[in-house]
């Protein structure tokens, strides 16, 4: 059975939550303050604590370094596939935040309404940013077309003036470096912090801040041996990797 909450016993004032757990009568609000990017942060607050999730998935990307269209590093982010459970209560998240948007007016005017907030279906010029986004292509004509792939909820690195404080570990809970790497496919379970929301010329969206990671990487079938020491068949493996899919110059198959 899932503990649904534990305190952090080195502090009475922050909650560690299951994301599927989180309670939305508990999430209070404090005053925008304003921040360096001419915008302002909104404080969460759970029950009167500062707010951190526990979440566990599959890694599609692994860690992905960002750029600006300058090739300025923007920071680090990781994402996770959103199904099932996930992706109902990450919708279940974003029209909370849709209603408490629309009640507090942080910094709109009043006369908006609640579709603009809203936006389409996938949350698509929305003023809020969706927790859980689908992945989507932009045709030539502008027109966004939108993937069959599941939808992902990206996460950051956290810095605090200017040193990486994200920590990693092993699936067998060993510290590792800060450069440690993350490739895709990667199994994780991580806590994230909810400090804030951020609000800007774009519109509003929760940032959650990755503080602790631990990973495993997928099993590489084909780097060990398949072959008995005397027998040259091979038995057949029950295997399922997109990334090798077909060859195209097999005919095989033509009539």
């Amino acid at each position: 059975m899932r503990v649904k909450e534990s305190s952090n016993e080195r502090s009475s004032d922050t909650v560690i939550v299951d994301f599927l757990d989180i309670d939305t009568s508990k999430i209070t609000f404090a005053k925008p303050k304003p921040n360096k990017y001419n915008g302002s942060q909104i404080r969460i607050l759970y029950g009167g604590k500062t707010l951190f999730v526990k979440y566990k998935g599959t890694t599609p990307f692994g860690l992905v370094e960002n750029f600006d269209k300058d090739n300025n590093y923007q920071g680090t982010s990781m994402s996770i596939n959103c199904e099932h459970q996930y992706l109902e209560k990450a919708q279940e998240l974003d029209q909370f935040f849709i209603d408490a948007f629309f009640k507090y007016k942080w910094s709109l005017n009043k006369s908006v309404p609640r579709a603009a907030i809203e936006g389409y279906q996938h949350g698509e010029t929305g003023l809020w940013k969706r927790i859980s986004k689908k992945p989507y292509k932009v045709d030539e004509g502008g027109i966004r077309e939108y993937l069959d792939y599941p939808s992902k909820m990206e996460f950051s690195f956290f810095y605090k003036n200017e040193r990486l404080e994200t920590n990693f570990f092993s699936w067998h809970k060993t510290k590792l470096d800060n450069d440690t790497k993350i490739g895709p496919r990667s199994e994780v379970k991580f806590i994230a912090a909810w400090f804030s929301l951020s609000r800007g010329t774009f519109g509003l969206t929760l940032k959650p801040k990755l503080m602790q990671i631990i990973f495993r990487e997928p099993e590489k079938v084909f780097e060990k041996c398949l072959f008995d020491s005397d027998d040259e068949e091979v038995e057949p493996i029950a295997y399922n990797n997109p990334d090798y899919g077909f060859d195209e110059n097999d005919d095989s198959s033509a009539e």
